[in-house]
């Protein structure tokens, strides 16, 4: 009998398992199952061998270049501006940070906790990776200016030209040799992602304005990939002529650039810069919150708040009119008790901009309350002043 509930005791650790026990073993498993997939590649690659030898000739020794061939001299820019963009990264990664109060699943505060969450980059960080970056920059442009002064004087240039009446003729691609010609999407691809980048400070029109570019960018470097592969493919070469820079370049998508990019700053800063228009005293006298309204907060197009000090009066009721003039973008007041921001006090509602609120807060003893956005608690703080 003792023996069968040892035997039952046995299966029941694998019939029923303890799985809260069993899942602390689940990366050991998979550790274990990583070179056993490597090994089982191998041999399958092992046994087809004959079927995966290498179809690329053997390489020629080294020697000098054939009359009328130009290829790219080795750059060291590519690493230096790989390894600036790591100190960029590392400042993210490594960057302050600071204690706001915690929330439950319902955005409420939790009296007592706190989160730790991003201040912004390190600044030590970020300005080596900057300096890197700026350097690669700059010694990647000089490369490639030098390079392509020297095809163009003549020197191991690829498509041969001859001097006719002074202008160069441009002669046959050399047989068998194929290189592809000047692209601008290497250009305009990386402009689009700067400026969807750009967006997540500014606003998400900078965003979509930026994912606009890019994707005019990745249609036009499909369409030229897929073409020139299809040249190939048919034993074909495309026309010398161009191979000409000057002639590739999309002029007319420069202008469709520019006025994406004008479009989406001028909705992003709209506001911001009309600012600092001056204003008209019929303006002064019938216009918005900021000239008939105490106390006032703005919220601005740059994640943060216009007015970081407000002075209201003690024990009175009193209404905050808060103007969030950030396209799209979620913000409002949130105000606390201590400077520990630990016990809410008021917490106006969230809402897109540009928009206009009234937030009704009850009287308040006299001191000093700091205000926060919730949605941005980093960047967007305040005091409000009762006195």
């Amino acid at each position: 009998m003792d023996l069968w509930t040892e035997l039952l005791a046995l299966l029941s650790q694998v019939v029923t398992p303890i799985w809260n026990e069993l899942i602390q073993y689940i990366p050991l498993l998979l550790f274990g199952l990583v070179p056993l997939v490597l090994l089982l590649t191998f041999g399958a690659w092992h046994r087809n061998k004959p079927r995966n030898a290498s179809r690329v000739p053997a390489r020629l020794p080294d020697g000098k270049a054939p009359e009328g061939l130009h290829l790219p001299s080795p750059s060291r820019w590519p690493l230096v501006g790989a390894l600036g963009g790591f100190f960029i990264f590392a400042s993210l990664i490594f960057g302050q940070t600071t204690q706001i109060p915690a929330r439950d699943a319902s955005g409420q505060v939790v009296a007592g906790q706190m989160t730790t969450v991003s201040a912004g980059p390190d600044l030590v960080l970020l300005s080596i990776g900057l300096v890197i970056g700026a350097l690669a920059f700059i010694g990647w442009f000089l490369d490639a200016r030098k390079e392509y002064e020297v095809t163009v004087a003549g020197d191991h240039h690829l498509v041969l030209a001859a001097e006719t009446a002074g202008r160069p003729v441009v002669q046959t691609i050399p047989e068998g040799v194929h290189l592809p010609p000047p692209s601008p999407w290497p250009f305009f691809a990386p402009v689009g992602i700067f400026f969807a980048f750009l967006g997540l400070a500014l606003g998400p029109v900078l965003i979509v304005g930026g994912l606009a570019m890019a994707g005019i960018a990745a249609v036009g470097w499909t369409l030229e990939a897929r073409r020139e592969y299809r040249e190939v493919a048919d034993g074909e070469h495309m026309d010398p002529e161009l191979r000409d820079p000057e002639r590739v370049w999309p002029k007319r998508l420069v202008p469709v650039y520019a006025g994406i990019a004008v479009l989406s700053i001028t909705l992003s800063l709209g506001n911001w810069m009309l600012s600092f228009l001056p204003q008209t005293e019929d303006a002064v006298a019938g216009g918005g919150p900021t000239a008939t309204t105490e106390p006032y907060i703005s919220a601005s197009t740059v994640i943060a708040f216009e007015v970081t000090e407000v002075v209201v009066p003690a024990d009175t009721p009193f209404t905050i009119t808060f103007e969030n003039k950030q396209v799209g973008v979620d913000h409002n007041v949130e105000i606390f008790a201590d400077a520990a921001k630990t016990q809410v006090l008021y917490d106006g509602e969230v809402f897109p901009g540009p928009a206009t609120k009234e937030y009704e807060v009850q009287p308040l003893a006299a001191g000093t309350y700091p205000y926060i956005c919730k949605v941005h608690p980093v960047t967007m703080v305040g005091n409000l002043i009762v006195e």
